[in-house]
């Protein structure tokens, strides 16, 4: 439904008032490509899992037993930081959508289930291999 000239004016009004008190933050809102947000993460998460493996080296380099906890943490934060980057660069890909829906509501099949199709199970496959060399002879 489209919108009124006075609603359309309204909207311009505050769209320009938002513009002109943070025009950063209305930069960033008014980019329509979803990649870029995960770029911007993908980004964040090389930066974390370089100061991980800074923590790290740190704390198994530099001599001491107190230092050991250091370094442990050093890897927990790679890993966080590899998580939260692999999870940025499979949806800006398009890897972490979800499976589209199928007629009847569910979610359509994936892996071995989608492969599988309609052949049936290994067994009635085996089954049917077995027939298929006896009816050859």
């Amino acid at each position: 439904m489209p919108l009124s000239e006075h609603e359309q004016r309204l909207l311009d009004q505050i769209e320009q008032a938002l513009y002109a008190e943070d025009p950063k933050w209305a930069n960033t809102v008014r980019i329509s490509d979803p990649r870029s947000h995960y770029k911007r993460r993908l980004i964040k998460a090389s930066i974390g899992f370089a100061l991980g493996v800074v923590i790290m080296m740190v704390g198994v380099v530099v001599s001491g037993s107190a230092l050991i906890p250091l370094g442990v943490g050093g890897f927990v934060v790679m890993l966080a930081a590899c998580l939260w980057g692999l999870s940025s660069w499979k949806r800006m890909n398009g890897f972490g959508d979800s499976p589209p829906a199928a007629p009847g509501g569910t979610a359509a099949p994936r892996g071995k289930q989608a492969r599988r199709g309609n052949r049936g199970t290994f067994m009635e496959r085996m089954e049917e291999r077995w027939r298929r060399r006896h009816d050859e002879r």
